[in-house]
């Protein structure tokens, strides 16, 4: 399983990947920081405490779709366009 560290590396490389949807993206106008914790939580309380920033951002995401397609098509773990992957840890 991914550390809290490696995670934090793929969600700044996902930012930083030329595939144009992800530049539309609502969840880019938080921080990182708040990004792993509201799409990569670490307890069952981030998770909670992410899920009013998720439906926030991901209802009014233009590229929700192409986020949930994304991580359905990867099977990364987190959430994405409010979808959880398969993998996602609930520690």
């Amino acid at each position: 399983m991914d550390t809290r560290l490696e995670m934090m590396q793929k969600l700044v490389n996902t930012f930083n990947e030329p595939q144009n949807w992800r530049l539309q993206a609502e969840c880019r106008k938080i921080s990182k920081e708040m990004a792993m914790r509201v799409f990569f939580p670490s307890s069952r309380r981030e998770e909670r405490d992410g899920r009013m920033m998720r439906v926030s951002l991901c209802g009014s995401c233009p590229v929700r779709l192409d986020c949930q397609e994304y991580g359905k098509s990867t099977q990364q773990m987190g959430w994405w366009g409010d979808w959880v992957g398969e993998r996602h840890s609930r520690g």
